[in-house]
């Protein structure tokens, strides 16, 4: 119920809690601490996106580290490597790379039509989803205007500052 809308008569009986969302940060810490404590492998950019995808709620965020780790397990076998990485959360939700956006990027300021269309279909035919296309994208732009601003703050950018070449950051204003 929106708050506005009760009376003030019921209000002034009730306790009123105002939720905000957990930054970035926190989650990553929390993360951290979680395959820690289990004894589990994790890369930082892997803990990094499953806090941004997880948008400010904990909750979320164990939860899709409970998905990854399920699938992390299931690949490398019980006993084996079972270590979170990047790379396996991209090969199993079909995600893209930053290698291959930043290739889109240096296709888009060269400004090669023909290019950006063949590239486009061929990450498309990998597995990729044209919604996740759009989302990761819409991400490195958002980022490369970031960067271009002087923001380098991890949790804000989608990737990592050096992943980004150089010509492609030149070429944006």
């Amino acid at each position: 119920t929106e708050v506005h809308k009760v009376p003030a008569t019921i209000r002034s009986r009730c306790q009123q809690f105002n939720f905000r969302l957990i930054s970035t940060e926190q989650i990553v810490t929390m993360l951290r601490r979680v395959v820690e404590e289990a004894g589990i492998p994790a890369e930082e950019a892997a803990l990094l996106w499953v806090a941004r995808e997880a948008t400010g709620s904990l909750r979320d965020a164990y939860t899709l580290l409970d998905q990854v780790l399920s699938f992390s397990r299931t690949e490398s076998g019980a006993g084996k490597d079972q270590a979170i990485t990047l790379e396996r959360i991209r090969d199993k939700l079909g995600l893209m790379g930053v290698e291959q956006i930043s290739r889109i990027g240096t296709i888009i300021s060269h400004r090669d039509k023909k290019e950006i269309l063949e590239y486009t279909e061929e990450v498309l035919g990998g597995g990729v989803s044209i919604e996740q296309f759009v989302t990761d994208l819409t991400d490195y732009f958002r980022s490369l205007l970031f960067l271009k601003c002087g923001i380098q703050k991890p949790s804000l950018l989608s990737f990592s500052a050096q992943s980004v070449p150089a010509e492609v950051l030149d070429s944006f204003s």
